[in-house]
Order: C-alpha cells, then structure tokens, then sequence
C-alpha cells in the first residue's frame, strides 16, 4: 500500500480555507450562487470588449488635447456609446472571417496541408479584433478632436 493512500482523509488546509469561502457564500447569498464560477471569454469576445474601455479614454483625450476643458466630459459618453457599437457590431465581421476559412478548412484531410491552410485564418483571427479596437479609438481621438477644433 503506498503513502499516498489515506491522503484524501488528511487535513488540507487549503481545503478547510475552500470550504470556509463557500459557508460565507452561502451564508452572504443565502444560497447556492454562481459568484466564484469562472467564466471562459475567447480572444476576440475579450479583446473587442476593449473597446468599451478604450473608446471614452481616446475621446475624452482627443478633446482634451484640442483644448475643450470642461466640455471634455460631454465627449466621454459619446466615446462609450462608440466603444459599445463596437463591441455589438464589431464582432460579426471577425467571426464572419473566420467562419469561412474555418469551414473550408475542416473538410481537408487532417495533417499539415490543413495546418497550412487555417494559419492565415488563425493570423486574422489573432489581429483583427486588435486592428477593430485600436482602429475605433484611433478615429474617436481624431472625431473628437476635429469636433473640438471645428466647432468650439
């Protein structure tokens, strides 16, 4: 019999720390809840999702930068309604991409001609959601920026 044997029976205390952070769950939630799961978010979900980030920063710096002021706040929520389009509509195109290479390519026989063939669909598949994201805060800078120029 090997040492290992009664392991799962011994004090772990990690396990106790798990199973303390699950009394408080239940005891915080009242119940069972999903707080801790993990969820899993593929590159181009999580990468487009960016943008919601990105695209009110690069507004409220293309105002700032031609010299709004105050009125750089007004131009934040226009930036996060682009950053929220983007991430709507932004991903279609790059599963659209994808999609078509991808069926094509699982009808080839398996080996190296197939891996030949999807890694161009993996390259846009890997910069596409990038180029989208950078693309829109590059031209809300610039909107914003010409707005403020133009017409303040």
């Amino acid at each position: 019999m090997s040492d290992h044997a009664g392991c799962a029976a011994k004090h772990v205390p990690w396990r106790t720390f798990l199973d303390g952070l699950s009394d408080l769950r239940e005891a915080v939630h009242g119940a069972r809840s999903n707080a801790f799961r993990h969820i899993a978010v593929n590159h181009a979900d999580g990468t487009i999702f960016t943008s919601v980030l990105f695209c009110p920063i690069a507004a409220g710096a293309g105002a700032a930068h031609a010299g709004a002021g105050w009125l750089t706040v007004l131009f934040v929520p226009v930036g996060l309604a682009v950053g929220l389009g983007i991430f709507r509509f932004g991903r279609g195109p790059v599963y659209a991409i994808t999609q078509f290479g991808l069926s094509r390519t699982f009808r080839m026989p398996k080996g190296w001609i197939q891996q030949l063939f999807i890694l161009p669909f993996l390259l846009v598949y890997m910069i596409l959601p990038l180029a989208t994201v950078w693309g829109a805060a590059y031209g809300v800078f610039m909107g914003s920026n010409w707005l403020v120029r133009h017409l303040f």
